[in-house]
């Protein structure tokens, strides 16, 4: 009987979605490309979940997250200011270098995460990766992003707010995971 319910209990860990669980001084953050989903592990029960919109298919290449990357949360702002891509714009003439919180072509919310990684294919790329708000409900799950990774405003709202639950108890790292993970 024992043997039988150690099986049982094996099967489902090993059927979990994640494979890192947070530990006692440690967050984690784990986004899946595959399945446009991120997971914040925070405390000994079930992580938070979340959808997000993920960067486009040749951005992903540039990337090299046809793996998983790792990295560390270095930074979050509040009210960020955006800095629009070159690429971007070269696309659109109008767009300025930066656009501050507030005004109406600043499309990141009020929080973004600054993501510090080695990027193990290409290290001249993208150093660091962020995760905003200012994504819209109707593009979850799709990959429509010019890089960074885009959560609906409550969603980051409530990610940055656990974060910051949790460092005011000692726990101060916020390890990240990204890419293809099944």
């Amino acid at each position: 009987m024992r043997r039988i319910a150690r099986s049982f209990i094996m099967v489902m860990l090993l059927c979990l979605p994640m494979k890192a669980v947070a530990q006692s001084d440690e967050q984690q953050i784990v986004v899946d490309f595959s399945t446009g989903q991120l997971w914040h592990f925070h405390t000994n029960d079930q992580p938070d979940v979340y959808q997000v919109v993920l960067p486009k298919t040749e951005v992903q290449t540039t990337m090299g997250v046809s793996r998983p990357v790792h990295g560390h949360l270095t930074q979050a702002d509040y009210k960020p200011t955006w800095w629009p891509t070159q690429n971007m714009r070269a696309g659109d003439s109008t767009l300025p270098k930066s656009v501050p919180y507030g005004n109406p072509r600043h499309p990141i919310g009020l929080f973004r995460l600054r993501i510090d990684w080695q990027n193990p294919i290409n290290p001249n790329f993208w150093n660091p990766v962020r995760i905003h708000g200012g994504a819209k409900e109707v593009d979850l799950n799709q990959y429509k992003s010019a890089g960074c990774v885009r959560m609906l405003d409550e969603d980051i709202d409530r990610l940055v707010r656990n974060i910051e639950h949790a460092k005011g108890k000692g726990m101060v790292s916020v390890r990240v995971t990204f890419g293809y993970l099944q």
